[in-house]
C-alpha cells in the first residue's frame, strides 16, 4: 500500500509540472542587475519597499533534463532576495518561457535553482 501511495505521488508531481516549463543543468554567467522590481515587502497597507530585483544572466546549457529548450546559450532573468552579483555554475534550473517582447531580452525566467 505504501508503495502505491509513493508511486501515485511521483506520477502526480510529474503531471503538475507546467507544460511550458523546462528543467536543465547549466551555468549562469552574471550580466547585470536590471533594477526592475521582482518582489515587494510591505509593512501594513501603505509602507512597501523593493525586496528583490531581476538579474540578467547568460545561460550555458550542459544538458536538458525535461522539456524543450534551445541548446547552447541564451539570456534568462532571475529575481531573488540577497542574490549575489556573480556567476553561478553547474546548477539545475527550472525555467518558464517569457514573452518574446519582454523588457529584458531574455528567453526564460528562472523559477527555481537546485
Amino acid at each position: 500500500m505504501k508503495k502505491l501511495i509513493v508511486l501515485t505521488l511521483c506520477f502526480f508531481s510529474y503531471f503538475t509540472f507546467a507544460s511550458d516549463d523546462v528543467k536543465i543543468r547549466a551555468d549562469l554567467e552574471f550580466i547585470t542587475n536590471t533594477n526592475v522590481e521582482s518582489g515587494k515587502l510591505c509593512f501594513g497597507d501603505s509602507e512597501c519597499t523593493t525586496y528583490s530585483t531581476f538579474y540578467l544572466f547568460n545561460t550555458r546549457v550542459h544538458n536538458v533534463i525535461l522539456g524543450d529548450v534551445v541548446d547552447g546559450s541564451f539570456k534568462v532573468i532571475y529575481g531573488q532576495h540577497a542574490l549575489i552579483e556573480q556567476d553561478i555554475t553547474d546548477v539545475v534550473l527550472t525555467l518558464k518561457k517569457l514573452d518574446e517582447n519582454n523588457q529584458f531580452g531574455a528567453l526564460y525566467q528562472v523559477v527555481s535553482i537546485e
